[in-house]
């Protein structure tokens, strides 16, 4: 039972796992079947390129698509109304809720549509390729005939596959000109109190196109346990790292809290509730964040992919990216894309350099994933990476063989994944990861400049990106030589003439 939902509160869901009398589960005979849908976290971040929007969900989807009748028998359900009557043999004939192969086989064959109507109907099949997570649909587009020549395509594509549409929405209203009051996601007309839904899980307002970051329902301070606590932050979703200066801080309380030893339901420690206690207090003072969805490319004249990775010795590690748009009158707008974060772990004490490495490394995998994944929309002409570590950056231009297991093993990979790529210096008062990796009070977080759009000198369009930097020498975690080796023999010179 969902009250939030406008369509659907009540959904039958099946227990595909539970075992029969020889302890074995349908879901046990059953494969997942692989992902052929791009991740949530994709679809997002091409939601953000796009001037116009629209949304929609596909209606009953699962129940929309009939399974091969030999294999029906699989879903036999026992069933009677009351004691005194006979038991019937019912037998579900669609995709069942429940059941482990069932998300495979409705978005496979959203898959098998795009497939056969590609050369037709080319922006429906970009979408359901691209833009839609399970049943959900999320595409914008700077060009509004664009938009609406999508919109009917898609509708088109999905009939022939026996779907039906609803939920939609628009920031524009002459995109529903055409779609039932009963079709679409808000009122007829609506009002400015109801502007705003929920997009993938994300808060989204339509009156001025944008992202809604606030704080979770207000916490319950009657009980303050570990289960309580766990329950609370598993409330926040984040999936872009949009809040990650502030979930930080949260991730550190619940590592306090597990060294502690503390039972689910037992009171913690005194030091570590306080610490919890002034964080939702905090929290409780956060006021709500609204980011632009759309991030303008349509004029620009440049467009750059921007990173930076960050360590913290004692809180976290972690990296964020931006995407700078130079205009043609010189105009420099950075937009947050997104951020990862990784708390220090106590199993085994890191030193700083090996932290500032992982932070490296973290950002290289991201960057390149939001790379190959905004170039499906528009094009990137230099991606530019910054470190505060002297050390990491000189580790870079190292020969990989001299340097230790360690150290080697994760120099290779980010040199891989962004060899495309520069990798520059910055100080740290200028590295918003070092929010990321050190966190801040949520109540500072709106105010935050330095986060929410970057540090100053990248808003000069005029800025060099000198990749010359000064590099310590003398470096750690190099291999140390032994008598014969190749380290110890001296310089080969060329043969006389």
């Amino acid at each position: 039972m969902n009250e939030h939902s406008r369509s659907t509160r009540l959904r039958t869901v099946f227990d595909g796992s539970l075992k029969g009398s020889k302890g074995v589960s349908l879901n046990d005979l059953l494969l997942n079947g692989p992902v052929v849908q791009r991740d949530l976290f994709d679809i997002i971040l091409l939601y953000r390129f796009g001037a116009y929007t629209i949304t929609a969900d596909i209606r009953h989807m699962f129940r929309n698509i009939r399974i091969n009748p030999q294999y029906t028998s699989l879903q036999n359900v026992l069933w009677r109304d009351s004691p005194n009557e006979d038991i019937k043999c019912i037998q579900l004939d669609t995709v069942t809720y429940g059941l482990k192969s069932s998300s495979y086989l409705a978005t496979r064959c959203l898959k098998e549509l795009s497939t056969r109507f590609n050369n037709e109907l080319p922006l429906a099949s970009f979408i359901l390729d691209n833009c839609c997570y399970v049943d959900d649909i999320l595409y914008s587009n700077d060009d509004l005939s664009t938009l609406v020549t999508a919109k009917n395509e898609l509708r088109e594509m999905l009939a022939r596959g026996g779907f039906q549409t609803h939920k939609w929405t628009s920031n524009n209203p002459d995109v529903l000109s055409d779609i039932l009051p009963e079709q679409r996601h808000l009122n007829e007309l609506p009002s400015p109190e109801n502007q705003s839904f929920k997009a993938l899980g994300l808060n989204v307002d339509l009156s001025d196109d944008s992202f809604i970051i606030s704080s979770p329902e207000p916490y319950d301070f009657k009980r303050v346990t570990k289960r309580n606590i766990l329950s609370y932050v598993c409330k926040f979703f984040d999936p872009m790292g949009y809040a990650s200066p502030i979930i930080v801080r949260a991730k550190v309380i619940l590592q306090k809290i597990w060294s502690a030893n503390v039972g689910w339901d037992s009171p913690l420690p005194e030091n570590i509730k306080n610490e919890w206690l002034q964080f939702i207090e905090s929290l409780n003072k956060l006021e709500p964040i609204y980011l632009s969805r759309n991030i303008p490319v349509k004029q620009a004249v440049k467009v750059e992919l921007i990173g930076f990775a960050d360590a913290s010795s004692k809180v976290a590690y972690g990296c964020c990216t931006y995407l700078r748009v130079t205009s043609s009158t010189g105009e420099v707008l950075l937009s947050l894309l997104c951020s990862k974060s990784r708390i220090n772990p106590l199993s085994k004490s890191l030193t700083v350099p090996r932290l500032e490495l992982n932070a490296c490394l973290l950002l290289a995998k991201l960057v390149k994933k939001v790379y190959e994944t905004i170039q499906l929309k528009i094009s990137i002409h230099n991606v530019y990476l910054f470190s505060d570590s002297k050390i990491v950056l000189a580790w870079m231009k190292t020969e990989v063989a001299k340097l230790g297991a360690y150290v080697a093993n994760r120099i290779k990979v980010v040199c891989d994944l962004t060899s495309n790529f520069h990798w520059l210096y910055v100080n740290t008062i200028d590295n918003p990861a070092d929010l990321v990796s050190r966190g801040i009070n949520p109540s500072d977080l709106p105010h935050s400049k330095l986060w929410w759009h970057g540090p100053d000198f990248l808003r000069n369009s005029e800025y060099p990106f000198n990749e010359h930097m000064d590099l310590p020498v003398n470096l750690p975690e190099l291999k140390s030589a032994t008598p014969g080796s190749p380290a110890n023999l001296p310089e080969a010179r060329p043969p006389a003439p």
